[in-house]
């Protein structure tokens, strides 16, 4: 599993962290350590880039939870601060299984994650 991350200035600050190859409880804290990074720098919006993301047990899920409490004290609390990009059916597949998917904003486009972000 790898994780970047990247910037964009729109409105606000949104940083996507983009995950490849597989996530479970051997990896799931660099992909958090990488979000608190972001967090602490003053993102507004994290945009979880799953177009690679082969497969995510349920400590991915317990991970997607524990990004959303640390993003809950930026700005007005009934916004949405983390989205989803264009997961792989296997991982939409657990997203959907577990009402995750109810939850999160998920989109298949990039451009159109980010004009979400601030509106």
């Amino acid at each position: 599993m790898s994780v970047s991350t990247s910037q964009v200035e729109r409105d606000e600050t949104v940083v996507i962290l983009k995950i490849t190859g597989e996530l479970d409880a051997s990896n799931y804290r660099e992909v958090m350590d990488k979000a608190g990074e972001a967090h602490a720098a003053g993102a507004q919006y994290l945009l979880i880039d799953l177009s690679q993301l082969r497969f995510m047990s349920s400590t991915g899920l317990a991970l997607l939870h524990s990004m959303t409490l640390m993003m809950q004290n930026v700005g007005a609390p009934d916004v949405e601060r983390i989205k989803l990009l264009a997961p792989q059916p296997k991982v939409l597949s657990l997203l959907e299984k577990t009402g995750f998917s109810e939850m999160y904003e998920i989109f298949e486009d990039q451009e159109t994650a980010l004009a979400s972000c601030g509106n």
